[in-house]
């Protein structure tokens, strides 16, 4: 008797999400050239198939993953991360001294 696993439905429905996403127009370009404008079409597409707002922060994750894998195996990186300007020290009121500084 052959012993059988029963089939996790998570991973069912990952695949047919996959492939999903692989049917569409963007899958076939390269992943640098996939812009927000992309990602806006593809929400209002699948809001327009009338899938609920899990099922599209889903298909979201999933292309998240997509580009997470490509930065961290691939060693693929088309933005630098954003680094916040030094806003240099905080302005004191007049009359206050900075105790750090001194002044």
């Amino acid at each position: 008797m052959r012993s059988r696993r029963p089939r996790n439905p998570t991973v069912a429905r990952e695949k047919n999400r996959a492939k999903t996403l692989a049917a569409l127009p963007f899958a076939r370009r390269s992943l640098a050239s996939i812009k927000g404008s992309d990602i806006a079409t593809l929400i209002r597409r699948r809001q327009a198939e009338g899938l609920g707002a899990n099922a599209i922060r889903l298909d979201l994750a999933l292309l998240s993953h997509v580009f997470t894998v490509a930065g961290s195996a691939w060693a693929w990186s088309p933005w630098e991360k954003p680094r916040q300007a030094d806003p240099g020290p905080m302005p004191q009121p007049p009359g206050r001294q900075d105790k750090t500084t001194g002044r």
